[in-house]
């Protein structure tokens, strides 16, 4: 994979200035992922959750499978997917990408 992993690690910080102090303090800078890190966490080889929300405010999440391009996660799609239409209503997504099993597991 390349990609510059910095722009990861600015996704992240912008996600934790938003988030939550009970999250926040749940992931101590120290704790969190270098984008290195978050680049290998999100290789080739790693499947996904989308998650978004239909227009009636119902929640939608199905497993996907995704590639870093440039400075993008891109999410394979078809067209007229569920997703897509949600997108279209409301532009809001949030993916999770989860390796290993017990302690070893690392999420994204």
């Amino acid at each position: 994979m390349s990609t510059d992993d910095k722009w990861l690690e600015g996704v992240q910080e912008q996600s934790f200035r938003r988030a939550s102090a009970a999250t926040a303090s749940s992931f101590p800078p120290d704790n969190r992922m270098t984008g290195a890190q978050i680049a290998a966490q999100l290789d080739g080889s790693a499947y996904a959750v989308l998650s978004t929300t239909r227009p009636d405010g119902r929640p939608h999440a199905a497993p996907t499978s995704l590639v870093l391009h440039e400075r993008a996660i891109w999410c394979p799609t078809v067209a007229g997917a569920v997703r897509l239409a949600n997108l279209a209503a409301l532009p809001w997504a949030s993916l999770t990408v989860m390796h290993g099993r017990g302690p070893t597991t690392r999420w994204c």
